[in-house]
């Protein structure tokens, strides 16, 4: 029977459709479309390319025409971490790379997220030396500090031992401020604490420290409904438990007002990892005159000491000390060994016992080095650093730092040890001692890979490990060195010449240099999100005037604040790119950390303390100030960015003194003390009180140019003079600019402000921003989804004067103008929209004309939404899932979202989750046309770790990872040109099934038709598949253009095979030595085919009701 002849045609009007089975997906679809757009409907043409930028650099964000990025570092990131900061790219000039860490560091640094919650009340003094436990199951953190009083009558500092305790999971203070030591003063005879936890019977924190000369312990049980001081027994009491009498505990305690010694008396604690209920303790012991070190147990339920090593010292009184125990937290040959360190006159011992249970004499193997007669050591344990120093075996290292140089002493094999010096000089290359160095010793560089502070070097010339006078952008800054200087003298005043003790950020003098170790609490089991590391640290504190009778005032000066660094770097991978945001005129990034671009610096976002400052009286006779009148003073940071915005600090306490005859006041000011700031560039606003008045004026603004160590302004201006000068902007009642307490992982901008998620899953935003001042917060302005610890808010956009939290769950609508700066007014309650759609954690989140777009996951797969002005939601992604989620491959993550107005478009980076990357890819959306398209980008390895879009001017920016072979961060620009870098851009288009006489109806196929247009020359192959079989095709075709100038694409195919029940064509082209390498633009495939008659002996037959089931 003779087939009927048909034409078909196979229009390009639709894009990918791959949510329908590839059998019976409409002739209008594709199967796939690669590297091709639809700038029409009905054409596809090739995609332009990207020009390789030989630079290296990963997290880009675009700003103006600039471009900035996270990460400088050769290789992938996902082995070696963050390397170095990077910098800023001038699109407009150079076309360089500008600065880096060491030479102007415009660039930014993922930091590490925490969360910081108060943990104590506040001193009128200051707070110090505050330590941290945590309980095994890390959801405990128990914080012991000493609280300092000022006392006036004598001019002396009296001290308090006290403890609070935090629950981790829901990140409350559970108690504060509870004393230990029944004395009136229980840190006046001695305050060193340090907390460890019981996990044998008892399950409490115990609390080793020093009381009325003796050494004693304390127990803490958060598990009690009140929580109380107790003694070993579990008696409640402030007086603790006595383990070693006075006669015997070498502490030495000096007059009132004198420095506290650390000498003569050391101790340390860790708990055991043998016994229950057992701690292990390293002591100064005195018996008559013989001083020895002694290793002990002490048993908490049978309330015994029990003896283990003794060795005897022979340095001098002054030099016996610096105790360090540590039980090391690795598992294997080593898992048993304890590390023992002490100090024996000018000579620091390092031993390792074998087990707990040795008592060997000599600690079995000592490693020993010189330490100057006034120097002390500040250095911490450390486990199994064998992949940083190349030894084999090695389990258990002291990293230290003494005369200006960082070092490592560590125990390998069998107890013996080594001494590596200046390890930290290479510091970029091995981030796992840099980390480490941060969360357990320092907490101190700015540097990368984990930035979480700076060091402010005393050694500008060139230390080796520590010298970055420009330290660069940190999240929080938690150390200030003082080196190398003699105790009580500062080295280079350029820095600062008020020493401050071993504690981060605490903005005070202290009245003594040496103290023992900060000690920090590390967790790493089994709930991931309670892993990581904490430090207490006395925070927003300020110095403020002390002095006699009504001269001085005991203000609040000084809180203690926990930094909770839990799931610490948990995505430092994998994840979405750094949100961004820009609100007049400002760029702002969210990475574990909220910084600001400018235009000419990144830097961290608001100030975290406050000015210090002491007031005296003035010389040079009378002065300017009227006798009996009272004033006060406050100071504010302030800095000007170079868009012209003023960004003022949280005010300080306000000082009082009174003028006893017509008199001067001289204000002392501490100079330059915050990370980041350049000479000239940090200033200090005066404000000051008229005589007996309330109102606070400004008076003066001092730079603080590094140029000394501190300023002493002298203040001689009249009250008619003050009257004249701006008021505090507090005083109008708007509320003080403070940091938000935790560290932002997303950031949008919405209605003049910018909300932030926090670290500690709630949303914080910003006051109203005004003109002429920078982006300010205020712990008050929060807002709280009402799932936020069970399903914890993912992303943020803004639509239409409306916020929008994303959950992984539910999706959030906050309405109204919200409060104002001074706290009035609000914002609605959060309405739930009614759906169980969430974002992925890190969503980018894009605004286009019809909603935001967003990606949610189910399972491992990756899905795009858009949520619609009317606040429908819509699967747009359904076409491409199987691009995203291979079936039994695979899955894709969505790692940035960027829009192309000129194209409408938007583009999708992926990036694979695991196995094998065979190049990035980028699939695009035109929003307009609803169509769909994949991008495979030539010459690259993959998105990888640090692949984010950026715009800048009119072109986009690409980081990502470059060529299989080296895998080197690089960045790519967009060309007007049709290749990718010098590689041939093909685009593949695969068609429908064409089975037009139904699925199983058998048809031929005798000839087919490409109909386009020819661009440059090139090489097109046809691939034909029949019947449903993609694993081969059947036929190629290969046509070849020899002349660029070919405008017309016409070219016909007969099939060699013609019998068949469905068809499909995949078209490619490639590479033949073309001058633009633009390739062709397809139209139409036209097919001749032939159709098996329908059974009916005429065509037009109607079916009967026998022929149609149901029927009467």
């Amino acid at each position: 029977m003779p087939l009927r002849k048909h034409k078909a045609s196979i229009k390009f009007v639709k894009g990918v459709q791959q949510k329908v089975d590839h059998k019976v997906i409409p002739i209008d679809s594709l199967v796939t479309l690669e590297n091709g757009r639809f700038d029409k409907i009905g054409a596809v043409n090739k995609r332009t390319g990207y020009t390789l930028i030989d630079s290296e650099a990963s997290d880009i964000v675009g700003y103006k025409n600039t471009l900035v990025a996270r990460n400088v570092s050769t290789g992938d990131r996902l082995g070696a971490g963050t390397a170095n900061t990077a910098t800023v790219f001038s699109t407009s000039t150079a076309r360089k790379w500008v600065g880096d860490f060491s030479s102007g560091n415009r660039g930014y640094s993922d930091g590490i997220e925490y969360t910081s919650i108060p943990v104590s009340k506040g001193s009128e003094y200051q707070q110090r030396d505050s330590n941290v436990a945590f309980s095994t199951d890390g959801r405990w953190a128990c914080i012991t500090y000493v609280d300092v009083h000022w006392n006036s009558a004598d001019q002396n500092v009296a001290y308090d031992k006290r403890v609070s305790v935090v629950d981790r999971e829901t990140n409350t203070l559970l108690a504060g401020d509870i004393k230990l030591g029944s004395a009136t003063y229980s840190g006046n005879n001695g305050r060193r604490m340090v907390p460890t936890w019981n996990d044998g019977n008892l399950n409490r924190f115990e609390i080793y420290g020093e009381d009325e000369g003796a050494l004693k312990v304390w127990a803490i049980n958060p598990y009690d409904a009140s929580i109380v001081a107790r003694d070993a027994g579990n008696n409640i009491t402030a007086a603790g438990t006595e383990i070693l009498a006075t006669a015997n505990y070498p502490l030495i305690i000096g007059a009132a007002g004198d420095g506290y010694p650390t000498s003569q008396a050391s101790f340390d604690a860790c708990s055991s990892a043998d016994t229950e209920d057992r701690t292990l303790l390293l002591v100064t012991h005195l018996t008559g005159s013989t001083y020895t070190v002694k290793y002990y147990q002490y048993d908490s339920v049978g309330q015994s000491l029990t003896e283990k090593i003794s060795k005897a010292v022979t340095g001098t009184t002054s030099n016996k000390g610096h105790m360090m125990i540590h039980r090391p937290s690795i598992t294997g040959t080593h898992t048993a060994k304890v590390a023992f360190g002490y100090q024996n006159g000018t000579t620091f011992n390092i031993s390792v016992a074998t087990t707990e249970a040795s008592t060997t004499a000599n600690f079995d193997s000592t490693e020993t080095f010189a330490v100057g007669s006034t120097d002390i050591v500040r250095g911490s344990f450390f486990d199994d650093i064998n992949s940083i120093t190349g030894n084999a075996n090695q389990d258990v290292s002291l990293i230290y730092e003494e005369n200006a140089v960082t070092q490592i002493h560590g125990a390998v094999g069998n107890s013996t040890l080594y001494i590596t010096p200046d390890v930290f000089a290479g510091i970029p290359g091995t981030p796992e001692v840099l980390l480490y160095y941060k969360q357990h010793f320092t907490f101190a560089f700015g540097r990368g890979p984990f930035t979480i502070g700076t060091v402010h070097d005393d050694n500008a010339g060139g230390v080796s490990g520590f010298t970055y006078p420009d330290p660069p952008i940190n999240t929080i800054a938690l150390w200030d060195l003082q080196r190398s200087a003699a105790i009580g003298t500062s080295a280079n005043t350029e820095y600062y010449s008020w020493l401050r003790d071993r504690l981060p950020i605490s903005m005070y003098k202290p009245l003594e240099y040496q103290t023992d170790r900060l000690q920090t609490a590390t967790y790493s089991g089994d709930d991931s999100n309670l892993k990581g590391s904490a430090v207490a640290v006395p925070v927003a504190s300020h110095l403020e005037r002390f002095g006699t009778g009504t001269d001085g005032t005991t203000s609040l000066n000084s809180i203690v604040r926990l930094f909770d660094f839990r799931r610490v770097n948990e995505e430092l991978v994998d994840v979405p790119a750094p949100s961004t945001a820009v609100l007049h005129d400002i760029l702002y990034v969210a990475d574990k950390g909220l910084f600001q671009y400018d235009g000419n610096k990144f830097r961290s976002l608001g100030f975290i303390d406050r000015p210090e400052f002491k007031v005296s009286y003035g010389g040079g006779g009378a002065g300017l100030l009227e006798s009996g009148g009272v004033y006060y003073y406050k100071l504010v940071f302030e800095w000007t960015d170079a868009q012209g915005n003023l960004h003022e600090s949280e005010p300080s306490g306000s000082v009082k003194v009174t003028a006893t005859t017509d008199q001067n006041f001289n204000l002392s000011l501490v100079q330059n003390d915050l990370p980041n700031f350049d000479p000239k560039e940090l200033k200090v606003a005066i404000y000051r009180t008229q005589g007996n008045g309330s109102i606070f004026n400004h008076i003066a603004t001092i730079n603080l140019d590094r140029s000394v160590g501190y300023i002493t302004w002298n203040d001689n201006f009249a009250d008619t003079y003050a009257a004249t000068g701006k008021f505090l902007y507090t005083d109008s009642g708007e509320l003080a600019n403070t940091p938000p307490p935790a560290s932002a992982r997303y950031v949008v901008a919405h209605r003049d402000r910018l909300f932030v998620i926090g670290k500690d899953d709630v949303i914080y935003f910003s006051k109203l921003v005004k003109d002429g001042f920078g982006v300010a917060f205020s712990e008050a302005f929060s807002i709280k989804t009402p799932d936020n610890i069970s399903d914890p808010p993912t992303a943020l956009g803004s639509m239409d004067g409306n916020l929008f939290i994303f959950t992984e769950k539910s999706i959030f609508l906050v309405g109204g103008e919200g409060p104002d700066n001074l706290g009035a007014g609000g914002f609605y309650e959060a309405k739930r929209i009614p759906t169980t759609v969430g974002a992925v954690k890190g969503s980018p989140v894009r605004l286009t004309n019809d909603g935001l777009i967003f990606v949610s996951k189910k399972g491992i797969k990756s899905k795009i939404y858009l949520l619609g002005r009317n606040m429908t939601l819509t699967y747009i992604g359904s076409a491409i899932e199987d691009i995203i989620s291979p079936p039994g491959g695979t899955p894709y993550m969505v790692k940035d979202i960027t829009s192309n107005q000129e194209q409408e478009t938007i583009m999708f980076l992926l990036s694979q989750t695991s196995g094998t990357e065979t190049g990035a890819k980028i699939i695009t959306y035109h929003y307009e046309l609803k169509q769909w398209s994949v991008d495979l980008l030539q010459d690259t390895y993959g998105a990888g770790a640090g692949g984010s879009f950026a715009r800048s001017g009119d072109k986009l920016y690409i980081s990502l990872l470059h060529h299989i072979t080296n895998k080197n961060p690089r960045v790519y620009k967009e060309a007007s040109t049709f290749a990718d870098n010098t590689s041939y851009i093909p685009t593949k288009v695969k068609t429908a099934w064409v089975q037009l006489a139904g699925i199983q109806s058998y048809q031929r196929a005798y000839s087919f038709h490409i109909l386009g247009e020819s661009k440059d020359k090139h090489t097109l192959t046809v691939n034909v598949y029949y019947d449903y079989d993609t694993s081969s095709p059947g036929n190629s075709y290969t046509f070849t253009t020899s002349d660029a100038a070919d405008a017309k694409l016409q070219f016909r195919g007969h099939l060699t095979k013609q019998k068949c029940q469905a068809i499909q064509f995949e078209v490619v082209d490639a590479d033949n030595s073309g001058s633009t390498d633009d390739g062709y633009t397809i139209t139409e495939i036209g097919l001749e085919l032939g159709l098996k008659a329908d059974g009916y002996k005429q065509n037009n037959a109607k079916l009967d009701s026998d022929s149609t089931t149901g029927s009467d």
